[in-house]
């Protein structure tokens, strides 16, 4: 109770973490009090235990060859609080061993924590054309509008697809 008390804001930082705030919760006494985030914590965790045991999948595409092989839930997962997870264990002691003992695997936890972050920087939202998000795959670049006389009408200027 005296470290929530305290006003030194490392320490408040520190015990606000999300993978802190059960540890918090239980050594406060209230059991059944809910923790927003709490989920999405062990969510991820379990995430990454798939991730490591197992590799990325070959996409077949140059620019975005590898593809994470557990995909995000772009529309239910909190993205901030899920990359945040992969940021640390990806820097952790058990990440760094990975990264060097297992490259393939933890390139597989970097490609998810990536779709978290795409989605964090796109609203939640899936990005065109990146089939890293969705699996969109040879998406073609949009056609651009060009002002010409219409052959009908005799109009001029009027805007077309080129």
């Amino acid at each position: 109770m005296q470290l929530l008390l305290s006003p030194n804001p490392g320490i408040v930082s520190m015990l606000m973490q999300p993978e802190n705030l059960p540890v918090l919760r239980d050594a406060i006494g209230l059991n059944n009090f809910f923790v927003p985030g709490a989920d999405d914590v062990d969510k991820q965790w379990a995430e990454i235990q798939q991730l490591i045991a197992s590799q990325p999948i070959e996409t077949g595409d140059t620019l975005n060859p590898y593809a994470t092989s557990v995909e995000i839930d772009v529309l239910m997962d909190t993205h901030p609080i899920q990359f945040e997870i992969c940021r640390k264990w990806a820097i952790s002691e058990v990440g760094q061993f990975y990264k060097y003992s297992h490259p393939d695997e933890y390139q597989n936890v970097l490609l998810h924590a990536k779709q978290h972050l795409d989605a964090m920087n796109t609203g939640g939202m899936p990005q065109e054309g990146n089939p890293e998000i969705n699996g969109a795959q040879n998406q073609e670049k949009p056609k651009q509008l060009s002002n010409k006389d219409a052959p009908i009408t005799g109009d001029i200027n009027v805007p077309t697809v080129s």
